[in-house]
């Protein structure tokens, strides 16, 4: 395997595969890898709720991305935004006001499975030439004005890549934000619902 990239994708998760995608679709010259932690497959809808794409995401993933037939065949279709405005004690959804589109929007948005989309996508952009490192962790990151090079490790080999740009896609890891010492506590606690 190479060692030199274009692309270094710290991160195989939503973020780092459609980066890696819209690159070589746009230049399949580029050469890209994303290095990712997780072992095997994402679980189906199993340690992540789902994802709703409103208009805005779904016009990347269908037109920026050219993902549409892929969306319709595998994905269900979603209505727009819905709003629940309070009543009372907000104890009965019944009761209060409900917002949203009475038919379907002509601009069209999804609900995915999150683990069935990554792991479709891993196959997708794989196609497209990109190189893809599973059950592999980062172990250190060195930005140089030149190449920049990533230490990873898998089982008990060490490699390191060098590239001329790293993203990092790692979500909550935060590898580059981290190691670039931006990394700040918040007291603000976000919290979400879910319901059928």
């Amino acid at each position: 395997m190479q060692n030199n990239f274009d692309v270094t994708i710290l991160g195989g998760g939503l973020a780092g595969l459609t980066l890696a995608m819209q690159i070589k679709k746009n230049n399949p010259a580029i050469s890209v890898l994303i290095i990712e932690r997780r072992k095997d497959n994402a679980p189906s809808a199993a340690h992540k709720v789902g994802e709703s794409t409103v208009e805005l995401g779904t016009f990347y993933l269908r037109e920026t991305l050219g993902l549409a037939s892929y969306l319709e065949k595998s994905h269900l279709h979603k209505h727009g935004l819905r709003f629940f405005f309070p009543e009372g004690d907000n104890s009965n959804i019944a009761t209060r006001v409900e917002y949203g589109a009475k038919n379907e929007l002509f601009v069209p948005s999804h609900q995915i499975d999150r683990g069935i989309f990554e792991n479709d996508m891993v196959k997708m952009v794989a196609d497209l030439g990109v190189t893809i490192l599973m059950d592999t962790s980062v172990k250190d990151v060195q930005l140089t004005d030149d190449m920049h090079h990533v230490t990873c490790k898998q089982n008990t080999e060490t490699f390191e890549f060098h590239a001329k740009w790293v993203v990092d896609a790692s979500g909550r890891a935060n590898i580059l934000k981290r190691k670039q010492g931006l990394l700040k506590e918040t007291d603000h606690n976000i919290n979400a619902v879910w319901f059928r």
